[in-house]
């Protein structure tokens, strides 16, 4: 499973690694995300990854 967790939240980042997770280094923000246009306050994004099993 991958997610992303914005950089700087302490809490979202504990939170996915007492799951198990991998923070991976922080992506640089970007002008459009997904679907959307970032807004003025959208940060950069850190990726979790969590794999089942250790696998």
């Amino acid at each position: 499973m991958t997610a992303t967790v914005p950089v700087g939240w302490t809490a979202g980042e504990a939170f996915a690694t007492a799951l198990g997770g991998a923070l991976c280094a922080p992506l640089p923000a970007r002008p459009e995300v997904g679907n959307h246009r970032t807004g003025p306050r959208e940060r950069a994004v850190r990726r979790v990854e969590l794999r089942r099993g250790g696998r």
